[in-house]
């Protein structure tokens, strides 16, 4: 006979737990959506304050069907039990301590928030200057122009740290867009003259917003969530760029010009 390794109790409660979910009809276990491994952590529900809304209000912040970032059930003993992430866990956490400060029955209200968005095209530096700081340590000029500097002046911090990353850079502006949500899943979108934009804004706690994103900028496609906090500026990625991708540039595919996409949000 086989020896079968011993379940721990833990695993005996998780595995339960798993079943009861899928049960209740919460549909599948959401997968690791790259914040860490899924975990699954009961919380007791502030006093005063109705079970059922509070598993509403948390199930409409995790979202639901494919783009779900956790799931809610209430437990018999009248706790909630959310499977997902520990960073989303995290932000569970500090969202019910927020519902039990504000006082029995009252849940946090949706937030309008306001995400900026700046398509900006880099090129390298082959100016002798570099690595281009004054005496202070700040950048000194990564702009392209007068009128580049006056565009991106207000995310110096998000040049810097692509300048870091990829060494010596100048950019100037490609378009900049601001689009405003409801932190309660629901979607926006904005079209400008070289993007397009949707977003889909929820509420972390916290003072934090998990955001859904997808965009089109000439013949490039970006699809990405990330974790937004208020003012912090976000470099969602970056792609090269050819001249026939924006024929409006006037460059030439030998310049080594490249995308990134830059990000910050706030409360509109």
């Amino acid at each position: 006979m086989i020896a079968m390794p011993r379940q721990t109790a833990s695993a005996v409660v998780a595995a339960l737990l798993v079943t009861l979910l899928l049960a209740a009809g919460c549909g599948q276990v959401p997968e690791d959506s790259g914040d860490g491994e899924v975990e699954i952590r009961a919380y007791k529900v502030p006093e005063g304050m109705d079970v059922d809304q509070l598993r509403t209000s948390l199930a409409q912040s995790l979202g639901s069907g494919n783009e779900m970032v956790g799931t809610v059930f209430t437990y018999p003993d009248g706790s909630v039990v959310v499977t997902a992430p520990a960073s989303v866990q995290a932000g569970v956490e500090a969202l019910i301590e927020q519902m039990r400060t504000a006082g029995p029955g009252k849940i946090a209200e949706a937030q309008t928030v306001a995400i900026d968005y700046w398509i900006v095209v880099g090129r390298p530096d082959v100016r002798s200057l570099w690595p281009g700081t004054d005496e202070n340590g700040k950048l000194f000029n990564p702009y392209e122009d007068a009128q580049a500097k006056r565009d991106l002046s207000g995310i110096v911090p998000a040049l810097e740290q692509i300048r870091a990353a990829q060494g010596p850079m100048i950019f100037r502006l490609l378009e900049k867009q601001r689009l405003t949500s409801v932190s309660s899943g629901e979607t926006s979108r904005i079209n400008g003259r070289f993007a397009s934009v949707e977003q889909r804004v929820r509420t972390l706690g916290s003072g934090k917003w998990l955001v859904d994103i997808e965009m089109r900028v000439g013949n490039q496609h970006i699809q990405t969530r990330a974790s937004l906090e208020p003012g912090k500026f976000i470099v969602l990625g970056e792609t090269g760029l050819r001249n026939r991708d924006f024929p409006l540039l006037e460059a030439s595919d030998d310049e080594n010009l490249m995308l990134y996409y830059v990000i910050s949000a706030d409360i509109d």
